[in-house]
């Protein structure tokens, strides 16, 4: 999962692609509105990653789908957005709370025979 700001200044997202290309697309699709934007961007390399550097306009705590597509309109790339302008990650966890450790017994182990 990616986690973005809110705001349009300029951020960077490194993913590692199906295929390698210097250009092509990003579609952002809301989770709350199911309405995909296009925005059309150039890649750079960056040690077995490629990035972008590109002006998001999203919406505080707004889950979004995010697609990387070449050129040829091929999905080289697929991941979930998550944007929030928190800082100490450590505070919010999504498996806070949900782990329950199962109680063990002494192994015994009952023969049937028949």
């Amino acid at each position: 999962m990616i986690v973005l700001k809110t705001g349009t200044l300029l951020q960077t997202i490194t993913f590692a692609p199906r295929q390698y290309v210097e250009s092509g697309k990003l579609i952002i699709t809301s989770k709350r509105t199911r309405k995909p934007i296009e925005i059309a961007c150039t890649f750079s390399e960056a040690t077995n990653y490629l990035q972008a550097t590109v002006s998001f306009d999203l919406l505080e705590g707004v889950r979004y789908s995010l697609q990387v597509l070449s050129d040829s309109d091929e999905v080289i790339y697929r991941d979930l957005i998550k944007c929030t302008d928190q800082v100490d990650y450590d505070i919010y966890d999504t498996q806070k709370g949900s782990y329950v450790e199962a109680e063990t017994s002494d192994n015994e182990f009952v023969v049937i025979n028949n």
